[in-house]
């Protein structure tokens, strides 16, 4: 009450209260009598005579939660109402959020109508409390609040008499104090709400359970200090039992011993106490048991309470330094949902030992305070004790670090304790603060660590405490810790954080802009707030032109100049890092920024820092620790793009012969790359080269399976050293890389990396006089570009090749160009060249000896049969025959891409179970052979052959694996293919916009990769569907246009299925003889083809087309010339077909 009146929040208190008061102050008891009205009641607020007369209800919260009215108890609605009721009792007065009452009443899974049914619990809660009089639950806001002028708490009466007590207690009224504060404790019936679990997590129950501790140390004080020691130490016991490490209480506990004789059991509980601190902590006794066990050995022990502050050091106020939140943060869904997910499992487990401590870690700029502070005002009510926030200082430009000795003496007084009781010591300040913090729940932030050894002493030992704590390293020694590492925000988030607040004035044509400079800041938050401020404080900066200014300043000699906003500075951040690494650190931080690619191992750092690995392992080690590097994998290292031209900026600022340097990396991989390309082509290393791949001990490339593993961990870094290579004029290794990665690079890409290595290596061969050498450069570039689909520039790297070989060039050499270039001609339909070219070919590699390229050049020559026969079986016997001799030789490769090639002629002539083993077949061999292409063309082949087998999950599964492996090659043709696929798929689904997308998208890769022939049928197939979500008119002008195209090339399959597609469309429209005229041309092309699936299709639309014009005897003729079709090619029928049968067949 006392409080209440200084703070305003009582302006009227009760006649009772002021009584109380009075006769603790020793003022005149009839007072009150004299400055009230006489109708005002003097009974104390316990009692129930008033009650009986008045009905106020009075509130039992201190025990079972219980409603009385005149001394007899009220019944409470059961469930949620009564829970409710509970809510609001805590917080008379006080207005509780809607929210905040549908979150404690449902938890995470709130009704859909949680806000209505809320209303509902109100009203009937009100009328079951007071049916007759006004109403004692308002409406506040959104929210509701129990009108504490019409109820009476047992809490409130409790925190009178408790205050009523300590006032008693300070003046040395001790008597009165143990009057009062006892009627204070006598009203708690156990613990807070104790029968209703729901809310046993509040920090309302934690802050009252304080409350009432205090109360019974100020009656054991009371107790004490008027002699009754016996009932000091009834009051003690029991506390200092429930928490054995408060040391305030277990000091009260030693001294009163002492006083009350026991001087000899005081010092055996001081030992004991002193053997478990250290044993369970690790701890000494702290100052205030220290200072009781002196007393006691100089019996100076007579004292009263309030003489000591030692023993009775009480906070002024709950402690509230959190910095303010930040309205521009952004992103880090996962790290926060991880902390708090942390957080309340910390606080809900009851057998915790330890406070939860949370280490967050990262690079320069990367948020970690950002973070510490968001998640700290996130649970900020859940550590009702006090917030405490200490910048330590680890990386700062004017002062060092600070040390736990100056924290300590700034935390200490905002924890209660005088300046003059402060210890020396580091190690007696850090067991004070403990004890302060003991049982307390506490949130402290220790922002900018240096180290672990900087904060040990500043760890509280306090299960409810929660500890956040912000470093640039990883502070990997605090066992205890959840330790959590940022990385840099996704480019979608870090656009967010620029586009922020920039919606007046902002031109919606600057967005591309803008994503753009959140693709130069690289997730880095400081980057992108800096680039925000510039954006928003220069006006004059459109998001265009400040583009462009970065990107002309990270092509400087001081790349990071411009991030710079005159407050912050990325560089001098940055510094801050650098600064605090040994020599050695430096040396290596500076000259791995010269590394061409995005990350490197420790054999290709130790080669560019011309270290030992071992030295090299353990440096890597140290900067990822200090997060200037990521270790993205055992051995392997990755810089933010931003830090890395800090670390080349470096580089050239302290003078490191750069050529040299780099000169060391290229003669490394150029060596290494020999090494592995001999032993995935060879299973062995090419002769004479042993371990040497450079200055250094190499990586280990022993088996096929290393080689693969070590070519596809670091083929961006040898396509970036090429470039090194280019750029120096270092001719020999062009061409050494050229040829070693070329293997890798056909079956792996990225193909458009492969190009650009490719075509400069042709320059290089230009400049040596080595006509076989030039053939070989052209040869590999011109199979680089088949696969992209650039068909035109693979014939004329083809036509070089052969060009620039002497008449006399031995068959092994011409026959594999001669094969490759018939394939070019075949793609662009250039039957007589292909087979011309093929033939030769096949002459060659007969002569020549060479069976796997005799095999290829069967397999080639089959898919021209294919290609120009009207029949697909055509194309069997030099299949085979090349299936044989891959089988024969022992060419997994081979025997896959025979296979599915098989599987494929399979599936045309709808023999689809042989169709499925051969293409499983083909799919293990080519996993088996680590064949990616040979694998994603099997895998649409499945695709399709499960589609026209009714399944089309299984189908999306394998079209959506072979367009996942296309994608990591960079190949667009593979890419059309897979959309084309799952547009088939998508349309039989009946999902037709979807299929038009998938068609589109299919269209427009085939355009970029130049073919033609692709390009169209996705015009056809999307005409298809187009049509069936009502654009009729384009959809007719896009299927004839399809059909004067295949034509017009001789392309007999896809002219087949565009003329029944262009029937339906007539037919649909009424032009039933053109339909009919349409759909025969259509069945007899398919049915010259063998494309079974067509034939199915042409002859149902002619059933359609012969009934609608009467015809109903040779409907029923092609619809069973449908059915028996299938059923000699075991083929499912359609249910639908059957229905159409039955139908016609009862005409």
């Amino acid at each position: 009450m006392v409080r209440d009146l200084e703070q305003g929040r009582t302006g009227r208190p009760h006649p009772s209260s002021l009584n109380r008061l009075c006769t603790s102050l020793g003022l005149e008891a009839d007072l009150v009598a004299r400055t009230e009205p006489e109708t005002i009641s003097a009974q104390p607020p316990s009692t129930t005579a008033a009650d009986g007369a008045t009905g106020v209800l009075e509130l039992l919260v201190l025990g079972s939660f219980e409603v009385r009215r005149g001394g007899a108890s009220v019944k409470l609605p059961n469930g949620k109402r009564r829970l409710l009721l509970a809510i609001l009792a805590l917080n008379a007065g006080k207005a509780v959020h809607q929210d905040t009452l549908v979150d404690l009443l449902w938890g995470d899974a709130p009704p859909a109508r949680a806000h209505r049914l809320l209303g509902e619990y109100v009203r009937t809660t009100r009328q079951a409390l007071t049916p007759s009089e006004p109403e004692c639950i308002d409406r506040v806001g959104r929210g509701f609040r129990l009108n504490k002028d019409l109820i009476r708490r047992d809490v409130d009466e409790f925190l009178e008499l408790s205050e009523l007590g300590r006032l008693a207690l300070g003046t040395k009224s001790y008597e009165q104090a143990v009057e009062l504060t006892g009627r204070a404790l006598r009203l708690w019936r156990g613990t807070v709400l104790q029968d209703i679990d729901a809310l046993r997590d509040l920090p309302e129950l934690t802050a009252l359970l304080r409350k009432r501790i205090r109360t019974a140390l100020d009656l054991a004080d009371a107790h004490a200090a008027r002699g009754s020691f016996g009932e000091a130490l009834d009051q003690l016991e029991p506390l200092a039992e429930r928490d054995p490490f408060n040391e305030s209480i277990q000091a009260r506990v030693l001294v009163t011993l002492a006083r009350s004789g026991q001087q000899a059991e005081a010092l055996s509980r001081y030992h004991a106490l002193s053997a478990l601190l250290n044993r369970e902590l690790g701890l000494r006794p702290g100052p205030e048991l220290v200072e009781a066990q002196r007393r006691i050995l100089n019996n100076e022990v007579d004292y009263e309470p309030a003489a000591n502050p030692g023993l009775l050091m009480t906070p002024p106020a709950v402690p509230q330094q959190l910095p303010p939140d930040t309205a521009l943060f952004t992103g880090r869904e996962c790290e926060l949902a991880a902390l708090r997910e942390r957080i309340e499992s910390a606080l809900a487990d009851t057998d915790a030992r330890t406070p939860t401590i949370v280490a967050m870690d990262g690079m320069a700029g990367i948020g970690k305070t950002t973070l510490a502070l968001r998640a700290a005002h996130l649970v900020a009510d859940r550590y009702p004790d006090g917030h405490l926030f200490v910048d330590l200082r680890g990386h700062n430009t004017d002062l060092p670090p600070r040390t736990s000795t100056e924290v300590l003496a700034e935390l200490l007084p905002v924890l209660g304790v005088p300046l003059k009781l402060i210890p020396e010591d580091v190690e007696a300040r850090s067991a004070l603060y403990r004890n302060r913090l003991a049982g307390s729940r506490t949130l402290v932030v220790l922002d900018d660590a240096s180290s672990a050894d900087q904060i040990r002493h500043l760890l509280p030992s306090s299960t409810g405490c929660l500890v956040l704590v912000t470093s640039r390293r990883g502070l990997i020694s605090l066992d205890e810790a959840y330790r959590l590492t940022l990385r840099a925000l996704p480019d979608a988030d870090g656009y967010r954080l620029l586009a922020r607040g920039a919606a007046a004035g902002w031109r919606s044509e600057e967005t591309e802009a803008l994503q753009e400079l959140a693709r130069l800041c690289g997730g880095l938050p400081l980057a992108l707030r800096i680039v925000r401020a510039l954006l928003h404080r220069r006006r004059v900066f459109a998001a265009g032109a400040l583009k462009e200014r970065l990107q002309n300043g990270l092509t400087s000699q001081e790349p990071l100049s411009a991030f710079d906003d005159g407050e912050r500075s990325l560089r001098s951040v940055f510094d801050l890092s650098y600064q605090v690494l040994r020599r050695r650190h430096r040396q290596l931080f500076r000259v791995l920024g010269l590394m061409p690619g995005p990350d490197i191992d420790v054999h290709g750092a130790a080669a560019l820092a011309e270290i030992p690995v071992d030295s090299a392992q353990d440096l890597l080690s140290d900067l990822a620790d200090h997060n200037l590097l990521v270790e993205t994998e055992p051995g392997r290292f990755h810089f933010h793009d931003l830090l890395k031209l800090d670390a080349w900026t470096r580089a050239l600022e302290a003078g490191e012969n750069v050529a040299e340097a780099e000169s060391r990396l290229v003669d490394y991989f150029e060596a290494a790359a020999r090494r592995a390309d001999g032993v995935i082509r060879y299973g062995e290393a090419p002769p004479c080269e042993g371990a040497d791949v450079g200055v250094v001990e190499g990586p280990r490339i022993d088996t096929r399976e290393h080689a693969m593993e070590w070519m596809r961990a670091e083929i961006m870094n040898l396509l970036a050293v090429a470039r090194l290579a280019v750029a120096s004029g270092n001719h020999p290794v062009v061409l050494s890389l050229s040829a070693s990665l070329h293997q890798f690079l056909q079956t792996s890409g990225p193909w458009s990396g492969a190009v650009e290595l490719q075509a400069a290596a042709v320059e290089a061969a230009r400049h040596g006089d080595d006509p076989r050498a030039m053939a070989s450069t052209l040869a590999r570039l011109g199979a680089i570009r088949r696969l992209t689909g650039d068909i035109s520039g693979a014939v004329e790297s083809f036509e070089a090749a052969l060009l620039s070989l002497a008449p006399n060039t031995a068959e092994s050499m011409v026959g594999p160009i001669l094969g490759q270039l018939g394939e070019a001609y075949l793609l662009t339909a250039d039957y007589p060249r292909a087979s011309e070219a093929l033939r030769a070919s096949l002459a060659a590699h007969t002569k020549s000896g060479d069976w796997a390229s005799r095999a290829e050049a069967l397999i080639r020559l089959s898919q021209l049969t294919l290609s120009r026969s009207p029949d697909p079986l055509d194309a069997l016997p030099d299949l085979c025959e090349a299936l044989t001799s891959y089988t024969t030789i022992g060419d997994p490769k081979g025997q896959a891409y025979a296979l599915s090639e098989l599987g494929e002629i399979y599936r045309i002539c709808g023999n689809y179970a042989s169709a499925d083993r051969a293409l499983q077949d083909s799919l293990r061999h080519s996993r088996t052979a680590t064949d990616p292409m040979t694998q994603a063309l099997t895998l649409l082949r499945l695709g399709l052959l499960r589609h026209f087998m009714d399944d089309p999950s299984t189908a999306f599964r394998d079209i959506r694996e072979a367009f996942s492996i296309y994608e990591h090659l960079g190949s667009l043709a593979g890419m059309a293919s897979s959309l084309a696929c799952s547009g088939t798929v998508q349309a039989g689904g009946g999902d037709h916009k979807a299929a038009l997308e998938s068609f589109t998208k299919a269209g427009e890769h085939f355009a970029a990769c130049g073919n033609e022939r692709g390009r169209m049928a996705s015009v056809m197939y999307a005409a298809e569907s187009r049509y069936q979500i009502e654009d009729r008119s384009t959809a007719v002008a896009d299927v004839n246009a399809t059909v004067e195209h295949f034509q017009a090339v001789d392309d007999v399959v896809n002219e087949a299925y565009a003329i029944s597609l262009k029937a339906s469309f007539v037919l649909d429209a009424g032009d039933v003889d053109s339909a009919v005229s349409l759909y025969l041309r259509a069945v007899d092309l398919a049915k010259s083809s063998r494309r079974v699936q067509t034939q199915l299709a042409a002859l149902r639309g002619l059933s359609k087309a012969h009934v609608a014009r009467g015809e109903t005897a040779d409907g029923l003729c092609a619809l069973e010339a449908a059915v028996r079709l299938c059923h000699e090619l075991s083929l499912p029928e359609e249910p639908s077909v059957r229905a159409e049968l039955a139908a016609l067949r009862a005409t």
